[in-house]
């Protein structure tokens, strides 16, 4: 009975260090760790790739992220740079972005390339009512799109830009097409004012008719009579050089008042200029003999 006992208590000593040894070995052992995934998206990306992870389990096959009107470009380990990735065996707590390139329908790219052509984006002057120079036309826009131009008025400014400057203001609708694929066109239009090309002056083109310049005593008034031979010019006269206290100019109604009882004779130059053009005229020499001296 006693070697029974013996045998029972042997058992159970060997059962409980068992025990204890299978406590032990399992606390020392390494334990699989849990690792936390996070994806970078736009708001409104969705995707089905794990939140976590646990190490030792098999390779993330990542899915594709999708957002409308985007195309999915690939998930990435940095937000810039790098080549994307398709598998992940994390080593540890994980970020990846993902990254999506805009899609550009026609009738988008057709929309906003009409939206940013602005008189400024191409004329390079936010001047639209004084045109003087020659356009730079787009022939084509944002997006891949065309631009095809009409004139309304091909003479002053032609379809391809030229700027032909009229003899008095003229205004222009400048009307843009836009175009690309499939897309319904859209049209852009510029009013603009082509500005009068300025009147060139040269002394040749004044010519004055010497039966247009008299002289007249008999009321004591000398008459500058001047007919200039644009008749959209303009004249002014003065006295050149030393005028005689007896003589008085009136430019205002080009005239020359001789005073009675005065000297009676006087040489002098008269200039007629064109208004505006001061050095464009015509002297011409008098003398003037005072009847009532």
């Amino acid at each position: 009975m006693k070697k029974i006992k013996r045998f029972i208590m042997l058992l159970v000593a060997i059962a409980m260090m068992a025990m204890v040894g299978f406590v032990i070995a399992a606390c020392s052992g390494d334990s699989a760790q849990t690792f936390t995934l996070t994806y970078n998206v736009p708001a409104g990306a969705t995707h089905d790739n794990p939140v976590t992870w646990v190490e030792g389990g098999d390779a993330i096959e990542l899915q594709s992220a999708s957002l409308d009107g985007y195309s999915f470009d690939g998930w990435f380990r940095a937000a810039l740079g790098g080549s994307p990735i398709t598998t992940i065996t994390p080593t540890g707590d994980t970020t990846l972005w993902g990254r999506f390139t805009r899609i550009i329908t026609d009738e988008i790219a057709v929309e906003e390339a009409a939206a940013a052509l602005t008189w400024v984006s191409f004329a390079g002057s936010a001047v639209i009512d004084a045109v003087t120079g020659n356009l730079a036309l787009p022939v084509s826009g944002l997006h891949g799109t065309t631009i095809s131009w009409h004139s309304s008025n091909p003479v002053a400014i032609s379809a391809t830009g030229a700027v032909n400057r009229p003899t008095a203001d003229a205004q222009v609708t400048l009307t843009a097409t836009i175009a690309r694929g499939e897309a319904e066109s859209a049209t852009v239009n510029f009013i603009v004012t082509v500005e009068a090309a300025p009147v060139v002056i040269t002394p040749a083109s004044v010519v004055f008719d010497p039966a247009n310049l008299t002289l007249s005593v008999a009321t004591h008034i000398f008459i500058a009579s001047i007919l200039p031979a644009n008749a959209n010019q303009t004249v002014d006269f003065s006295v050149r050089g030393e005028r005689p206290m007896w003589l008085i100019i009136d430019s205002v109604t080009s005239s020359i008042t001789i005073l009675p009882n005065a000297m009676h004779e006087a040489t002098f130059i008269i200039r007629a200029a064109a208004i505006g053009h001061p050095n464009v005229y015509i002297d011409r020499t008098f003398t003037i003999i005072n009847p009532s001296a």
